[in-house]
């Protein structure tokens, strides 16, 4: 499922770059087999900067840091490989959650240096209350899409 959000969520952010004429290109990082994946998303744009963005789907009450994120081979988290890759390749890092709900889906955008907050502190991830204090992106019914504008304004 999380695919599924990672690709609307790339669509939608690159039917925003065309529409509203912004210069800026928007990749989803497909997981492969022996390659490594930085994180979920990337965009690279002269007038918004370079992000990063690591996609995670939830129906449960929480996102833990232990569950819903993994450790590399090497006993490495994956929280703090994603915040190496934004602090080496200068990326502005997000989280972005998408709540699955039998109502419908929602997505938000937390700022990855609350998540490295959370995450340093101990705490053990977000509660959806939580998460839904950040910016939420909603679809618009015609075409399905996330309206992503409100990150850019």
């Amino acid at each position: 499922m999380a695919n599924n959000f990672e690709l609307l969520l790339t669509r939608s952010l690159n039917a925003y770059f065309i529409t509203s004429k912004t210069a800026g290109i928007c990749e989803r990082r497909p997981q492969q087999k022996y390659i490594k994946q930085n994180c979920d998303i990337i965009i690279d744009s002269p007038k918004v900067g370079h992000w990063g963005i690591e996609c995670k789907s939830i129906a449960s009450p929480h996102l833990y840091f232990t569950s819903n994120f993994h450790e590399d081979n090497n006993g490495k988290h994956q929280v703090e490989t994603l915040d190496t890759y934004f602090t080496n390749s200068g990326r502005e890092g997000y989280l972005a959650v998408e709540i699955r709900d039998r109502k419908g889906n929602r997505a938000y955008f937390i700022p990855w240096i609350v998540v490295m907050s959370r995450y340093i502190s101990g705490e053990k991830g977000f509660r959806k209350s939580e998460i839904k204090a950040y910016p939420e992106i909603k679809k618009f019914k015609k075409t399905k899409l996330y309206n992503v504008r409100p990150l850019f304004s």
